[in-house]
C-alpha cells in the first residue's frame, strides 16, 4: 500500500494524532527482515500509553515507566529513567488498523534497540 500528498503546502505538518496510539497494546510479535523471521510472541509484555504523554510497561525491565512524545512524521520517543540512567528509544509508528500498531525498531541509536537488518514490533490493543 502506498500513499502519496497532494497538498499545494509543504511548509505545513499536521500533528500525529495521538488518540489513535493511547490504551494498552500487548507485544504479539517481533518482524525481522532477516530470516527466519517474523516470530509470534507468546504473553507478550503490555505497554499502556496515556493521554497526558506518560507509559506503563512494569514487564519490560529497562522501560518499566517513563514519558513519550509524538512528532508530526509519526515517530514516537519514549523516555524512561531507572537508577541512575535514563534510556531513550525512537521509533516510527505504522497503524494497519484501529488495534494493530508496529514499531520500526531501525530508528534507535547504536547500542540500544536498533536493528542492523532491520526489525520491528507488532502490537495488538487490548482491554
Amino acid at each position: 500500500m502506498v500513499f502519496f500528498n497532494c497538498s499545494d503546502s509543504n511548509d505545513k505538518q499536521t500533528p500525529f494524532d495521538i488518540t489513535l496510539i493511547l490504551g494498552k497494546c500487548q507485544y504479539v510479535e517481533y518482524l525481522d527482515y532477516d530470516p527466519p523471521g517474523p516470530y509470534l510472541i507468546d504473553n507478550g509484555p503490555i505497554i499502556e500509553l496515556k493521554a497526558n504523554s506518560t507509559f506503563v510497561s512494569p514487564e519490560v525491565p529497562n522501560y518499566p515507566n517513563g514519558t513519550f512524545k509524538v512528532s508530526s512524521d509519526s515517530i514516537i520517543t519514549f523516555t524512561s529513567r531507572l537508577n541512575a540512567t535514563t534510556y531513550t528509544k525512537k521509533q516510527k509508528i505504522n497503524l494497519y488498523s484501529e488495534t494493530e500498531m508496529i514499531l520500526d525498531n531501525d530508528l534507535s541509536a547504536p547500542g540500544q534497540i536498533g536493528c542492523i537488518e532491520g526489525c520491528a514490533e507488532s502490537y495488538a490493543k487490548v482491554d
